[in-house]
């Protein structure tokens, strides 16, 4: 894989590999020439990216060649970039390629990026960046075909009926890890184990969890990390500190009066993110409330955020968001119904697979965690929906 983010890899990278003697390997292959019509080559094209989703990910490269070796077979060396020729416009070819993707593997690749780059003789090398998936294991479906490829030091390979029970038996254990990772930090959170230190006091904690944050060897180096999150905003901050930690990099706001940690980001190197705010019941008619609107708003804003610096720090989705809230045990909704009869409430996660969702698509997303908030409190449902089952303050 060219270790670049797609978005700044030129035509001087591409001819880089070529110069370097890059030889194809387990991240990395070379075409030249983009898949046609034919059922052949449509399957060829599924079996290399599903086998790169199933592997370490990597990147298929079309328009440029291989160098042949005397009896004109390819050796896996690059020889000079010529482009691909497009017979239509570049949009159209990449909304097929991606539509053969999405219609031809399964479960569903999510992250897969599709480049141009530079001008060659025939047009642009058409990069494929494929993420390590943590979904899998991916199977092609085109015209029946039912097979798992993944990745080798010599190309891709089919893998055998052990080899994908076992990615199976790995892919479900995925929930359990969720919960286990959320419920650990919020313990931490619970016995006072914060960056910071913060009151008592109630607290609406988010977590935001890239599935390869799971695996358990996802790490994300620290300047890359603190060049991705120094911008996200902290939960109800105006302003915000950063700095680097232990566990990686560091958002906080204090107050002014005391120096007590008000809401603080804190994004670790394996690619978890996790915001915390204290302080977020209000006091009305004499009794603490929830207060819905305000809430709701600061979490679809923060899961926003999070998603966009997770992207920046080459993390793909999909995403967990795991929302936790401390300290509400007697606590009740504007329109009354009756007292949250626990402290701690783990709402339901939620599985995010856009890499760029909007705001009311995220709204869309969080409703079921935001209506068992609602519903501990006596109320059928969040009334910050409309409808339509869009999410907007004029709707209560």
């Amino acid at each position: 894989m060219i270790p670049k983010p797609i978005d700044i890899i030129t035509e001087a990278d591409i001819l880089a590999l070529v110069s370097g003697g890059v030889s194809e390997r387990r991240t990395i292959e070379y075409k030249a020439a983009l898949p046609g019509g034919a059922d052949g080559e449509r399957k060829e094209f599924l079996y290399d990216v599903s086998s790169f989703a199933n592997a370490a990910g990597g990147d298929l490269l079309f328009g440029v060649p291989e160098v042949k070796d005397e009896n004109g077979k390819n050796t896996g060396t690059p020889a000079s970039p010529i482009g691909v020729a497009l017979s239509t416009t570049l949009d159209a070819e990449v909304q097929r390629l991606t539509s053969m993707i999405r219609d031809g593997i399964r479960p569903h690749l999510q992250g897969v990026e599709v480049r141009a780059i530079g001008n060659f003789r025939d047009g642009p090398v058409i990069l494929i960046r494929i993420p390590r998936s943590w979904n899998g294991p991916h199977m092609v479906v085109f015209k029946d075909a039912c097979r798992f490829y993944a990745r080798g030091a010599v190309g891709k390979l089919l893998l055998s009926v052990d080899e994908v029970r076992d990615a199976f038996l790995a892919t479900a254990s995925l929930p359990e890890r969720l919960d286990r990772v959320r419920r650990d930090r919020v313990s931490r959170i619970l016995a006072e184990q914060t960056p910071l230190p913060m009151t008592q006091l109630s607290k609406a904690v988010l977590h935001v969890v890239p599935l390869a944050a799971l695996s358990g060897h996802s790490r994300i180096d620290g300047a890359a990390l603190a060049d991705a999150m120094r911008g996200l905003p902290t939960m109800g901050g105006s302003g915000w500190n950063h700095r680097m930690n232990f566990d990686g990099f560091l958002n906080y706001t204090t107050r002014q009066s005391d120096g007590t940690c008000v809401s603080y980001v804190q994004a670790f190197r394996s690619g978890l993110v996790e915001l915390v705010r204290h302080e977020f019941l209000s006091l009305r008619d004499g009794g603490q409330t929830i207060a819905s609107i305000a809430y709701e708003r600061e979490l679809i804003d923060a899961t926003h955020d999070t998603m966009r610096a997770l992207g920046r720090a080459q993390q793909s989705p999909p995403y967990f968001a795991c929302i936790t809230l401390l300290g509400v045990k007697g606590a009740r909704m504007p329109r009354g119904g009756h007292p949250v009869d626990r402290d701690v409430l783990f709402l339901p996660d939620v599985q995010l697979d856009d890499a760029g969702p909007n705001k009311q698509e995220i709204a869309r997303a969080l409703r079921p965690a935001f209506d068992v908030v609602w519903q501990s409190a006596g109320c059928a449902r969040s009334f910050n929906y409309g409808e339509d089952g869009s999410w907007t303050e004029k709707n209560r």
